[in-house]
């Protein structure tokens, strides 16, 4: 990090997707002080764990599989353009990391096929990493009650990101709420979200608060 281009990163954020960042630095030696951080670290090491355990991949496979799931983890939205939730993609660490949009990740089949092909069975691998790590990450995006403040109820605009393993590599749905439903103690629980596909009905523990209305409006 030291060999970092800051200028350069803060110039192409500036520029090119209009955000204004600052950058918080942790106390060296303290990383229980960086519980973000941390709560990322862990989940990747049970997917890794849970994934590769019994693996043997040879040095060219380890090589593809730690580049690609390098890009999968780095590939989460931090917030969305200033351009509009639709008009362009949302920054996330790899347009700081790459200078550059996220690009889509190329197919891969479904299917279990012959393990002698290396690379796509490197591919599964990969997919199988993709669907643990969101399981494991899934739950440090949501906030949790039993040790925290409760939270405001989404409202009418929020924008939200939608928590689904079933989604391919790196897709990061994104939605606008249009509907709430409040139950009976005044809490959401169920809302109605628009997609660039559509809109959906939805439980309110499967998505994750990006930006509240008064948010997107201000910028």
């Amino acid at each position: 990090m030291k060999n970092w281009d800051n200028a350069r990163i803060q110039s192409v954020l500036t520029e090119e997707f209009s955000c204004d960042f600052k950058w918080l630095w942790n106390v060296p030696h303290a990383s229980h002080q960086n519980g973000v951080v941390e709560s990322l670290i862990k989940s990747v090491r049970q997917a890794f764990n849970v994934t590769c355990k019994s693996q043997a991949f040879t040095a060219e496979q380890w090589s593809t599989f730690l580049a690609e799931i390098s890009y999968v983890i780095n590939s989460g939205p931090l917030y969305p353009s200033s351009d509009g939730v639709w008009e362009s993609p949302p920054v996330t660490p790899n347009d700081i990391l790459l200078g550059q949009h996220n690009s889509p990740p190329q197919p891969t089949p479904e299917d279990r096929i012959n393990p002698r092909d290396l690379l796509r069975c490197t591919q599964n691998r990969i997919v199988d990493f993709w669907k643990c790590w969101l399981k494991y990450f899934a739950p440090n995006l949501l906030p949790r009650n039993k040790w925290f403040r409760k939270r405001d109820n989404v409202q009418v605009g929020d924008l939200v990101l939608e928590l689904d393993p079933k989604h391919k590599r790196c897709q990061w749905k994104m939605a606008l709420i249009t509907e709430v439903h409040p139950g009976s103690d005044g809490l959401v629980r169920k809302v109605r979200m628009k997609t660039q596909t559509g809109e959906y009905d939805r439980p309110i523990h499967k998505l994750c608060l990006i930006a509240t209305r008064e948010e997107l409006d201000a910028d």
